[in-house]
């Protein structure tokens, strides 16, 4: 058999159809646009066409959220897309609890975590929008 007989056409359609039949492409696929999702929604495209500031500099102090809902700062950009894959992440947490076939004790402490951190997130993006307002 020849070295490159592996790599003729049909044997590599059929690889790639396997691969995107496969479960595990579906989750990664799955994490990959909510992540773009995330740093969409956080900001990230208005950050990289109007490059904006890294922090702002209030007199003595160093803040990340900038007091004006028209401006927004890197660190501005990292700490919201942080807050929106916490909420996710416990959004996934709590739908794992319910759908899947976990134990009881493992429920609940799913159950309390994804509330922990979707109560969290919440606070931080309610907290933030207040100190732009602010």
């Amino acid at each position: 058999m020849k070295r490159g007989a592996n790599l003729r056409p049909s044997h590599l359609l059929e690889r790639l159809v396997s691969i995107v039949e496969s479960r595990g492409f579906e989750r990664v696929i799955t994490v990959l646009a909510v992540g773009f999702t995330v740093l969409a929604v956080s900001g990230l495209i208005y950050g990289l066409v109007t490059n904006p500031p890294g922090v702002f500099f209030d007199q003595a102090a160093v803040r990340v959220f900038i007091p004006s809902v028209r401006v927004q700062s890197y660190a501005e950009i990292f700490v919201v897309a942080t807050l929106y894959f916490l909420f996710f992440t416990g959004s996934l947490m709590y739908i794992w609890a319910i759908q899947q076939r976990v134990s009881q004790r493992s429920a609940s402490y799913m159950l309390l975590f994804s509330s922990i951190l979707i109560l969290v997130s919440i606070m931080g993006l309610i907290g933030g929008y207040l100190s732009k307002l602010g």
